[in-house]
């Protein structure tokens, strides 16, 4: 199961995922350009946070996996 996390929202974004459910995984904070996305190898329940550089304003939210986390902007991240 994955955590697709797609950045739509014409930034360059920083996204923490945590490894509560994939202890092996990494919960470093990974660069998305804009257009581009990053897959994260997680089970279950996991916190998804995004900054937005360069301010470091950051929002979250908390999914089951599998899940598509889409970054549209700052006030609008949705999950599927």
């Amino acid at each position: 199961m994955n955590i697709n996390v797609i950045n739509q929202s014409g930034e360059t974004i920083s996204v923490f995922v945590s490894k509560y459910t994939e202890q092996d995984g990494s919960d470093s904070w990974f660069k998305i350009q804009p257009n581009a996305q990053e897959t994260f190898k997680r089970k279950g329940w996991e916190l998804v946070a995004v900054s937005f550089d360069p301010d470091d304003d950051r929002r979250g939210v908390y999914v089951k996996c599998p899940a598509t986390v889409r970054i549209h902007s700052k006030n609008n991240i949705s999950t599927e």
